[in-house]
């Protein structure tokens, strides 16, 4: 995965003052303007014909899981693009996928985990990979700033679908964001920029910069780190772990056994045991 942490820095430093560096963009993007909040109000209040049923995670994963995952639904945005959601316990998640991995793999493959612990809302990229006719939906941008801004329009629009689509569903108490890989470098973007918003995080894959105090100020109460056993971003995420526990912040890193990128056959399971972590009401995550 290319970088180009001059890129993320400028961006980054603009929304947050936690951050310092990132991950950069590496391919074209879509230049369509984005709907005003009037626009995307209007369109989510109109309504829209019924959306197909996503598959739930394959066998293999469902075996795992202590009972079988709620299949996931493509509801449609006035984005033109669309959202991932999976209706299950009250709590919200929300995740932001990677490049080149939509939310069909980063959300899919841990979607028991998910329900088992909340509602999950995946929105998808805005440019898509290679061809069009088989490639997932990316976040890639030409710079952080555009790439965080559409992230957070999509997440939040993606939100008020699955509200609609269920009304009372979903609750944003104790809110889990979530993200992987360049989708985990904007969890504390988002985080910081929207204090109250989303209090527990989990950042996969992603060696993104942590400010405690930043990320304190901003209600952010418990995180966890997962990272590849092999993955070039393990050891800079132990370092964030050790320095927010120093500061006082609950985190633990998370290892994905076998992995140097790529989510491991038994994410689901690792999933729960993250979600399990950062949920404790015991240890910061009420």
């Amino acid at each position: 995965m290319d970088r180009t942490r001059a890129l993320a820095l400028a961006a980054l430093a603009a929304l947050a003052a936690a951050c310092t560096r990132g991950h950069a963009a590496a391919s074209e993007v879509e230049r369509s303007p984005r709907p005003g909040p009037a626009a995307v109000a209007s369109a989510l209040a109109a309504g829209s014909a019924p959306e197909p049923a996503l598959p739930s995670p394959v066998a293999s994963e469902r075996a795992s899981s202590p009972r079988p995952a709620p299949a996931a639904r493509e509801l449609s945005l006035s984005t033109g693009r669309a959202a991932y959601v999976a209706f299950g316990e009250r709590r919200l998640i929300g995740h932001i996928h990677g490049v080149c991995g939509g939310p069909e793999y980063a959300c899919a493959r841990w979607l028991g985990a998910a329900t088992a612990t909340g509602s999950l809302v995946c929105p998808t990229g805005n440019v898509r990979c290679g061809d069009p006719k088989t490639g997932p939906a990316s976040w890639e941008a030409a710079s952080w700033g555009e790439l965080v801004a559409i992230m957070d329009h999509d997440l939040e629009a993606s939100v008020a679908r699955a509200e609609r689509e269920r009304p009372g569903a979903i609750d944003r108490t104790g809110a889990v964001l979530t993200g992987y890989s360049r989708g985990g470098y904007a969890v504390p973007v988002l985080a910081t920029a929207h204090p109250g918003r989303w209090p527990l995080l989990v950042i996969i894959e992603a060696d993104a910069p942590l400010s405690a105090a930043a990320l304190a100020r901003a209600g952010v109460r418990k995180i966890a780190l997962v990272a590849g056993e092999h993955s070039a971003e393990r050891a800079g995420m132990k370092k964030s772990e050790a320095a927010l526990s120093a500061s006082r912040l609950p985190a633990r890193l998370f290892v994905m056994k076998g992995s140097s990128h790529l989510y491991p056959d038994d994410m689901d399971a690792l999933m729960r045991d993250v979600l399990a972590y950062v949920t404790d009401e015991a240890d910061g995550g009420r």
